[in-house]
């Protein structure tokens, strides 16, 4: 009969360490033997394990090993020991355990799925261009830790322009080591002013027709569409993405998460959503939802800065950025990218009803705006704030002229500086009510 193993750590269920009878080395899973009646090491997986549980395994796979007796099966790694790089590539035909472009994970859930529950070092996952779109629904749970992860494309782009050899409101020049894999099709936001006193005032959101090399890592891009501010020069900015997911990113009980450089476009679920989630950057990012793009939901989430991203839903019920309960986002602002004018965002909604707007911010939620163009269709609101919540909205353009510029109702407050509001109503109400007031 084999006898068990006692439970407690240090008795030797996994980690075979300070067994009275048999005191094995570290690094080893004990397995029973019938012929010495005594427990002995397992030789077939020693180097597999650490000598406690914060390193084992660290590149996070599950192992199972199964003899005439038991089953032991050491969970994924519960921590990080040093940074790390993870790869995707869905056309890789390697190892396929991430650890290199030609060994990549095919699948980004299976990146994710990879990692230790507790990150002390930054983690980045890259994620190359497949010849179609990434069709995954992505969750990240239960990551925590003083270390962070970032979920990014492979290449991304954004900067300021240089006028094309011919001027046109249609062409630019950038200078980029990598700019040999700007490519036809690839999608393009240029965002059109000097980034202050809410001069931003003009954006084309379109895709690459065609890429030149100059020659000294400068090229000139082509666009599909042409800015309607006339010649693109140097008060215009651009971003240029490559990697596309056709789902959503869903992140609960998380801290510290960065996605970069991602174009994201979800059917019937919100496109980034967080949940008791701390998201410190979103930047570059192109999403589209026939629901919310971004949303905070639950106390304490927070977008902490979101820059050089377009944003559009396409609901009448729905919004750009949806901020609710305790929670709180920062668009427009943090950290420095290229300069202040380079990041400015664009939030764009179809709603239809004042009680919705392309940021709606409410539930005793903050939010703050900075350097960016918001509108909407139709009739709804391009801020829309409410329930003891409030809005600092800072160098901005409003660019719809059917909507509410900024609602504001229910002891909620927003305080403008500097910003250029466009709306037929450009303030609801136009005096303070019920506790609320726009300054």
């Amino acid at each position: 009969m084999t006898p068990t193993l006692g439970v407690p750590r240090n008795a030797g269920q996994i980690h075979g360490r300070n067994i009275s009878q048999d005191s094995p080395a570290n690094n080893q899973i004990l397995v029973w033997d019938d012929g010495t009646q005594k427990w002995i090491p397992d030789k077939t997986i020693v180097s597999t394990l650490g000598t406690d549980d914060t390193t084992v395994p660290t590149s996070g796979a599950v192992t199972t090993v199964t003899n005439a007796h038991s089953t032991l099966i050491t969970a994924r790694a519960t921590k990080t020991t040093a940074a790390m790089s993870v790869y995707v590539d869905k056309a890789a035909t390697g190892a396929g355990d991430g650890t290199s472009w030609t060994d990549a994970f095919t699948t980004i859930q299976a990146a994710i799925n990879s990692l230790p529950t507790v990150l002390e070092h930054a983690v980045t996952i890259y994620i190359r261009k497949g010849t179609t779109t990434y069709s995954e629904t992505l969750t990240i749970q239960q990551l925590t830790g003083k270390g962070s992860l970032t979920i990014r494309g492979e290449y991304y782009w954004n900067g300021q322009c240089a006028a094309a050899n011919t001027a046109a409101a249609n062409k630019f020049r950038l200078t980029a080591t990598d700019g040999a894999n700007i490519a036809s099709g690839d999608p393009v936001l240029i965002t059109s002013g000097t980034g202050g006193s809410g001069s931003y005032k003009y954006y084309v959101f379109t895709t690459v027709s065609s890429v030149s090399d100059i020659g000294s890592n400068v090229y000139e891009v082509t666009l599909s569409a042409s800015l309607d501010s006339g010649n693109i020069g140097t008060t215009e900015y651009y971003t240029i993405l490559k990697t596309s997911i056709g789902g959503s990113i869903s992140m609960s009980n998380c801290q510290s998460l960065f996605i970069i450089g991602l174009s994201i476009t979800a059917s019937g679920v919100d496109a980034i959503s967080a949940t008791n989630t701390r998201i410190n950057e979103i930047h570059a990012v192109f999403g589209v939802s026939d629901r919310n793009v971004l949303s905070c939901t639950t106390e304490f989430s927070q977008f902490l800065s979101v820059t050089s991203s377009y944003l559009r839903s396409t609901s009448a019920s729905r919004c750009a950025v949806w901020i609710q309960n305790d929670s709180l986002c920062i668009i427009g602002l943090l950290p420095p990218r290229t300069g202040t004018a380079a990041q400015c965002c664009v939030l764009s909604s179809a709603v239809t009803n004042v009680a919705y707007g392309s940021l709606l911010i409410f539930q005793q939620s903050g939010g703050e705006v900075w350097n960016s163009i918001i509108e909407c269709d139709t009739n709804g609101a391009a801020f829309n704030i409410i329930r003891s919540s409030s809005c600092l909205i800072r160098s901005c353009t409003i660019l719809s002229a059917t909507c509410t510029g900024i609602f504001c109702a229910t002891n909620s407050s927003a305080e403008r500086v500097t910003i250029n509001n466009n709306a037929t109503t450009p303030l609801n109400p136009a005096t303070s009510t019920d506790a609320s007031y726009i300054k």
